[in-house]
């Protein structure tokens, strides 16, 4: 199997330094397999809304923070 010295150093480099997308994604794959393990019999419909309802909860509670935040000054 040949592979260019280019190709095989990219590769590396990748390893070694994922994009963000990449980080994202091994982040809701981890919070996908944490909500299946809790919920087993639920299908992929239901832990999509399940972790919708979750990043609104957390969304909302920004704002407020944000709110009071700026109240105060």
């Amino acid at each position: 199997m040949s592979v260019s010295k280019s190709g095989y150093y990219k590769w590396k480099y990748r390893k070694e330094n994922p994009s963000l997308k990449e980080i994202t994604r091994q982040g809701d794959i981890k919070l996908i397999k944490e909500v299946h393990d809790k919920h087993p019999s639920h299908g992929y419909r239901w832990i999509n809304a399940f972790i919708r309802n979750i990043n609104m909860e957390l969304y909302l509670v920004i704002i407020m923070f944000i709110y009071v935040a700026n109240m105060k000054e």
